[in-house]
């Protein structure tokens, strides 16, 4: 048993402020050298480039969601609806809306804007965004407006959610270490892979 008294044990001693000024600055210089040689390195670049393109994809997604900017016009071969049980001045709203184009192409909506049932060989315009080419919103006359597109619900809450996720990770600066670099690089490699092939 070891004896709190026993002087095999050397005491402590205090640093002067001078000496705790110097250990901090030899410790801010190591870790601004440890930063500065991270940042020449082939992975700093590769990985910020990934996550900052991917940042621009997701925001492009979603300013091409709130402000459409390329349509293609689609014309109606058979379309299915839906309706609310709640009625709006005497009408009741379409609440689930499918449509399947000329094209042979399958569009379904969830909404509550569509006051009149679409009619087969109407026209309707399908939006998309400009890189990837995602179906995002559809208008089928000047009344309802935009309508979401249902599948590119799971496109814009995944490029949302990753793309904060990215941008809290730069505002805390863990972009300047090598292991939360590589994990956001990873997951918006992935992310944007879904995107593609969703």
């Amino acid at each position: 048993m070891l004896n709190r008294n026993d002087n095999n044990r050397s005491d402590r001693f205090k640093l002067s402020n001078e000496e705790i000024k110097e250990f901090k600055r030899i410790k801010y210089l190591h870790q601004k050298y440890k930063l500065l040689k991270f940042k020449s390195t082939p992975l700093y670049k590769f990985g910020n480039l990934i996550c900052v393109l991917s940042f621009l994809i997701y925001f492009e997604l979603f300013f091409c969601y709130l402000f459409p900017l390329s349509f293609t016009e689609h014309k109606i071969s058979s379309v299915d609806a839906g309706y609310k049980l709640v009625l709006k001045n005497n009408t009741r709203l379409i609440n689930e809306l499918k449509i399947v184009d000329s094209d042979s192409k399958y569009y379904e909506f969830r909404t509550c804007k569509l006051l009149n049932k679409p009619n087969v060989g109407d026209i309707f315009l399908v939006s998309h965004d400009v890189l990837l080419r995602k179906k995002l919103n559809a208008v089928f006359n000047e009344e309802s407006g935009a309508v979401l597109i249902w599948e590119s619900g799971s496109i814009l809450f995944l490029s949302a959610f990753v793309g904060v996720l990215t941008l809290v990770l730069y505002i805390y600066n863990l972009n300047q270490e090598a292991i939360t670099l590589k994990a956001m690089s990873v997951i918006n490699l992935i992310t944007i892979i879904a995107l593609i092939f969703i």
